[in-house]
């Protein structure tokens, strides 16, 4: 099992970093070694990446205490999906705000929002947002200061979260990668085939992404089919090698 921290940008998601979801003591939680492993990954992100404003999105396993005060001494940002049942009290504070009329609603589209800034939570203060949409609800936490004009924009982002998890690990799992096939029971192997499995998903993404820019609109398979083919057919010219051999950078990226 691994945890990976991706950036999400313009329909395309590019793993940093990823960390082993392990156990090393004698017992084994699957949650706290989740969230274990969450912190040393933070831990090295905020060591290599110094400079990047990052707003963490995580699921409900994120919202807890430990974690919220993890995120606020690396001077980050979140938008965390909240559920039932997860941090009661915060709940609780919420739908008494309710039942007083005390929070901020407002309707768009046939979308219904509300929210509050300064929910408490054990020892923090929380905002929170909820959307009601054709009877599902939406409900995210954040230390971004909600207003009428970006609770959508904060919506829109908390929800990017499902948007990483469908294109990044259910296209490894369903289109051709085959990531939860056992290639090896060797750990370093499983890892070492994981890392390339990453590489093969951001060059696939960057061909989508040209593509679909320039008109061509084709399946994954067939896009790696003729990959396949380029490398056994044709050489590269040197015009080829001069473009691949520059560099380029990324001017400005969020979480």
């Amino acid at each position: 099992m691994m945890l990976v921290a991706v950036i999400e940008r313009d329909n395309i998601v590019i793993p940093i970093d990823f960390e082993p979801i392990e156990n090393e003591g004698l017992k084994y939680d699957k949650q706290d070694c989740e969230q274990e492993a969450a912190k040393r990954l933070m831990k090295r992100i905020k060591k290599h990446f110094k400079r990047m404003e990052i707003c963490v999105s995580g699921d409900a396993l994120y919202f807890n205490e430990p974690m919220l005060k993890e995120i606020k001494e690396k001077n980050w940002r979140y938008i965390i999906t909240y559920k039932e049942g997860r941090a009661q009290s915060a709940a609780e504070y919420y739908k008494l705000l309710e039942k007083h009329n005390d929070l901020n609603t407002f309707e768009k589209e046939g979308k219904k929002y509300d929210y509050y800034n300064g929910v408490e939570y054990k020892d923090e203060k929380i905002n929170m947002v909820r959307l009601e949409e054709k009877g599902k609800i939406f409900w995210y936490a954040t230390d971004l200061t909600i207003t009428d004009n970006n609770a959508e924009k904060i919506v829109e982002y908390g929800r990017k979260r499902w948007k990483i998890e469908n294109k990044e690990f259910n296209d490894l799992k369903t289109k051709g990668y085959n990531m939860e096939h056992a290639y090896s029971y060797h750990e370093n192997a499983v890892k070492g085939h994981f890392i390339l499995l990453m590489i093969a998903h951001i060059i696939m993404q960057l061909l989508e992404m040209h593509e679909r820019n320039i008109g061509i609109f084709e399946t994954i398979h067939k896009i790696s089919q003729r990959i396949k083919e380029a490398l056994r057919t044709q050489p590269l010219s040197a015009s080829d090698v001069l473009d691949i051999s520059t560099s380029f950078h990324l001017s400005r990226i969020s979480l």
